[in-house]
C-alpha cells in the first residue's frame, strides 16, 4: 500500500509540474547581481531579440554576441579584445526542456511575500544550476538567486536585484573597431 501511495504522489507531482520551456525572461532585462563567493557586484543587460548580453564589473565589461558567437572583453581602461564564444555560454531566454521543477516557496512574509519557483537545470560543463525564480502573478519570471553546483559544492551563487524589463543605457552593445582577437599562443 505504501508503494502505491508513493507512485501516486510521484505521478501527481509530475503531472502538476510546470512546462520549463514556458518559463521565460522578458525580451529585455537589466539588473544588478551580487556574487556571494567573491562579493563582486555586476550590472547585467540582456537583449534576447538581439541575442546580446552586457556584463559590467569593477574590473571591466564583456559583451556576448550570440549571432557571431563572439565575446568582446573590455578591461577597466577600455581596451578591447575579442574571442570565440561557445553556444552553451549564453543563457537561453526560456528554461531548457530538461529543467526539473523542484517546488515552490516564498521570500518574505505577510501580504508582501513573493512566490518563488525552484528549478534545477544541467550546466554545459557537467554541474547543475539551481535557480530561484520570482513568480509574481502577472509578472515575468526572473531569477532572484542561482547557484552553480558541481560535485555537491556551490562554485558560485548570484543574488539578483534592481531588475527591470527595459534597458536604460542608450547603446549598451557598442563594440569598438578594431577589437582584436585574443592571442592564444
Amino acid at each position: 500500500m505504501l508503494h502505491y501511495i508513493f507512485v501516486v504522489a510521484l505521478l501527481s507531482m509530475a503531472l502538476g509540474a510546470p512546462d520549463p520551456t514556458k518559463v521565460c525572461s522578458p525580451d529585455q532585462t537589466q539588473m544588478s547581481s551580487f556574487n556571494i563567493q567573491t562579493s563582486v557586484t555586476m550590472e547585467i543587460i540582456n537583449d534576447f531579440k538581439q541575442k546580446m548580453r552586457l556584463t559590467t564589473s569593477p574590473t571591466g565589461s564583456r559583451i556576448e554576441d550570440m549571432d557571431k558567437l563572439k565575446h568582446y572583453i573590455f578591461d577597466s581602461n577600455g581596451n578591447c579584445r575579442s574571442d570565440s564564444l561557445p553556444p552553451s555560454a549564453f543563457s537561453p531566454q526560456c528554461l531548457p526542456d530538461n529543467s526539473v521543477y523542484i517546488g515552490e516557496t516564498f521570500v518574505g512574509f505577510g501580504p508582501n511575500r513573493l512566490p518563488v519557483e525552484i528549478w534545477e537545470t544541467p550546466a554545459s560543463d557537467g554541474g547543475t544550476v539551481k535557480m530561484f525564480l520570482g513568480n509574481q502573478p502577472g509578472q515575468p519570471s526572473e531569477a532572484i538567486l542561482d547557484s552553480f553546483i558541481r560535485d555537491g559544492v556551490a562554485i558560485f551563487s548570484n543574488f539578483y536585484f534592481n531588475q527591470s524589463v527595459t534597458i536604460t543605457s542608450p547603446d549598451p552593445f557598442k563594440i569598438p573597431d578594431p577589437c582584436p582577437p585574443t592571442s592564444h599562443g
